[in-house]
């Protein structure tokens, strides 16, 4: 699926599976492991994120696999992630549903990107 979504230029991909909030800088489609940490910051590849913070038991451990491209995460807030897309660039913000910002864990602080054009 990646690679179908870096092939036609898409600029974001959301996923809900896992019980915590990650952000992920942008990145090829190779599946790579091995070559994350090269891939993090493409300028033409997919940033991705994990909100899969909507009311099921969130992992309560620290996170211990974090990609080498991860720029945010946040393991004990329930909450949503707003996205707001303009025709050149969109920003995002995760919001918990209470008070709870220093459970998040800025790696880089980036909230905001241009769109891939094809």
């Amino acid at each position: 699926m990646f690679q179908a979504l870096y092939a036609n230029h898409a600029s974001l991909f959301v996923a809900g599976h896992d019980h915590h909030y990650e952000q992920l800088g942008r990145a090829n489609a190779d599946g790579d492991p091995v070559d994350n940490g090269k891939a993090a910051m493409m300028p033409d590849g997919v940033r991705s994120f994990v909100v899969g913070t909507g009311g099921k038991a969130l992992y309560p451990n620290d996170y211990q696999k974090k990609w080498a491209f991860t720029e945010a995460y946040d393991l004990k807030s329930y909450g949503i992630l707003k996205i707001e897309l303009y025709p050149d660039s969109y920003q995002w913000e995760f919001i918990p549903t209470k008070s709870n910002t220093a459970s998040m864990k800025l790696v880089r602080d980036v909230k905001a990107d241009t769109c891939n054009r094809s």
